[in-house]
């Protein structure tokens, strides 16, 4: 359980650090929202709004935690979640890349499950 509390703490400040980040670049009429779900364990940092004439609704990275693990099911973050992740004490065999199809998971350097 302790580890799952400094997996919780370490994906609340990536929400906030990502979150702080996007506000610091000019993009008028594009906010970013915080889904935060500790209870259910689901962690979304979303990109809403208007770029021009063309709408703006993706996610940034959308975390879950299960069985004892982050599993990554999106990530649109230029390094990677996974390697902000483990820069701050995640570790590799913790993180599941779900994005991918379960087949092929094992093939990475990450969890399969």
């Amino acid at each position: 359980m302790e580890r799952i509390t400094q997996y919780r703490q370490i994906i609340h400040c990536l929400l906030e650090d990502y979150a702080q980040f996007y506000a610091a670049v000019t993009d008028v009429g594009v906010d970013t929202g915080i889904v935060q779900d500790d209870t259910h364990g689901e962690y979304l940092l979303m990109r809403v709004g208007w770029r021009g004439e063309t709408r703006v609704r993706r996610p940034a990275f959308y975390l879950r935690l299960r069985d004892s693990k982050i599993w990554v099911e999106e990530d649109w973050t230029k390094e990677g979640i996974a390697t902000e992740l483990m820069a701050r004490g995640v570790r590799k065999e913790d993180i599941v890349l779900a994005f991918n199809p379960p087949e092929l998971r094992d093939l990475t350097e990450f969890a399969a499950a």
